[in-house]
């Protein structure tokens, strides 16, 4: 099985496993890259041949995270070239532990709640108000709102309970998600403004067709463009996760609405948002100023006190159908 024949029916194999996710597209890449820089049939690489290649990456200024896919999808292409010629125990020149390098632990990116008072009051467009809800209330990744249908809406919201919707996650696992009453009101606004069909996508662009993830992109580069700021949409889910568990959602819960199966990449978005670890640091600091006592500058002291910013109240203009899907 030459190189060709071999990453033609790897790529099948992924497409049959993950019809829906970007996984093959990105693995057939990193094994192009590497068949380029080192074009010698696949049964002969060597676990030198893998260190080559992690160093040109590295060379290259490839992250971290970058470099661990790439290893990845050699291992599994590996394993799957063995398993196509009956050699299932036949060593794999690809050793993560080895070759993949280490990312560390970052900070979530979430953003401060002033910039998104200040990106919501931007937002005029009536079905970008609800991209920007799902996102930010409800912690929606961008490919799980563009995939709503009318028919995702469960239940609508009433005072006293939220709207609930149906969500398709990664690997094609369904989940309930919630929608305050007033994010919901968002949503609720706009629904007037595409056809009632079951099948209808919640988000149309101006062809009425379904938006894609690139489109909701866009629409948000438009908006923080005017801002002069650079927010991604996977920063809005991370906003999502960090303002609930400061006020004190426990984890096991914040997975079920992220769609999280390990409670650690749930962990990942609320690393400094410990509502346990602000209130030790505040008692102990509490405790250990009222016996030290110092002094505080006068032009502390004096200073007014910052105001809370309200939570942001959504507004959508009276348009017309045909106006809103121009935007």
């Amino acid at each position: 099985m030459d190189n060709a024949t071999a990453l033609q029916k790897f790529e099948q194999h992924l497409r049959r496993r993950s019809p829906d996710r970007s996984t093959p597209i990105h693995y057939v890449s990193d094994l192009r890259q590497f068949q380029h820089l080192c074009p010698k049939p696949w049964i002969e690489v060597t676990r030198t041949d893998i260190e080559a290649f992690v160093d040109h990456g590295l060379s290259q200024g490839w992250k971290p995270a970058t470099l661990q896919r790439r290893v990845a999808a050699l291992k599994v292409f590996f394993d799957f070239c063995a398993d196509e010629i009956e050699q299932g125990d036949r060593p794999n020149p690809v050793q993560p532990s080895r070759h993949a390098p280490r990312r560390g632990e970052r900070l979530p990116r979430d953003l401060p709640d002033d910039l998104v008072e200040r990106l919501w009051m931007l937002i005029d467009h009536p079905r970008d108000q609800v991209w920007f809800m799902l996102m930010l209330r409800a912690g929606l990744r961008v490919g799980e709102v563009v995939a709503l249908k009318r028919s995702d809406i469960l239940a609508a919201a009433t005072p006293t309970s939220p709207a609930r919707l149906r969500v398709v996650g990664k690997g094609r696992k369904e989940r309930t998600v919630y929608l305050t009453a007033d994010a919901y009101a968002v949503l609720e606004r706009w629904l007037p403004f595409i056809p009632s069909a079951p099948d209808t996508p919640l988000l149309l662009n101006r062809r009425g067709q379904g938006m894609t993830v690139n489109g909701v992109q866009e629409r948000l580069r438009h908006y923080t463009t005017k801002l002069g700021v650079s927010i991604t949409c996977h920063q809005l889910r991370h906003t999502f996760a960090r303002q609930l568990v400061e006020h004190e959602l426990p984890v096991t819960t914040l997975a079920k609405l992220m769609g999280h199966t390990a409670l650690s990449t749930t962990q990942g978005y609320i690393a400094g948002a410990d509502p346990q670890v602000r209130q030790a640091y505040q008692a102990a600091m509490s405790c250990w100023t009222s016996e030290t006592s110092p002094a505080a500058p006068t032009s502390v002291t004096n200073a007014p006190a910052v105001p809370a910013s309200p939570a942001p109240t959504p507004q959508a203009p009276l348009v017309t159908f045909d106006r809103v899907l121009s935007g």
